[in-house]
């Protein structure tokens, strides 16, 4: 069984620069290949239309979580923007790279929640410190498998 950190790991989430940018490249790009596709003018109207209303609901959505307290071992609670708590456990299925983080967490409803986490939507210190939890959780995970084996 994992022990607990030392203290609880308090992430408050801001809204990232870099996945803004790359969420309007993206869909500027998609309307440029349909404005120069052979596709008939209502058939691209109706496509641009889609891609916008991606656009829109993506940057309404995209913060969804506002706060995450990683409490001890795989425990979390999600605070939502409209100050609504969840606990969550985080899932084998996370990883994390130089410049993101990507959570999969099994909510108390047994849903599966995906957290985007880019390194500029958090403080430096904060995203390093998620980084070593995550690699301590998976040390563990891998010592524990080896020991069962």
């Amino acid at each position: 069984m994992l022990k607990e950190f030392a203290s609880p790991l308090i992430l408050e989430f801001h809204t990232s620069t870099v996945f803004q940018l790359y969420l309007s490249g993206v869909h500027a790009l998609a309307i440029v290949a349909v404005i120069f596709s052979s596709l008939s003018l209502v058939i691209s109207m109706l496509i641009i239309s889609m891609i916008s209303l991606s656009f829109l609901y993506q940057k309404k959505y995209q913060n969804k979580v506002k706060k995450m307290v990683w409490l001890s071992g795989k425990e979390m609670a999600l605070h939502y923007q409209y100050d609504e708590a969840v606990s969550a456990q985080l899932s084998t299925l996370s990883f994390s790279i130089a410049w993101l983080v990507i959570l999969v967490l099994r909510t108390e409803r047994d849903k599966l929640v995906s957290v985007l986490i880019p390194f500029d939507s958090l403080d430096a210190e904060s995203f390093r410190l998620l980084k070593v939890r995550l690699t301590i959780i998976s040390y563990k995970e891998l010592v524990s498998r080896a020991e069962d084996e």
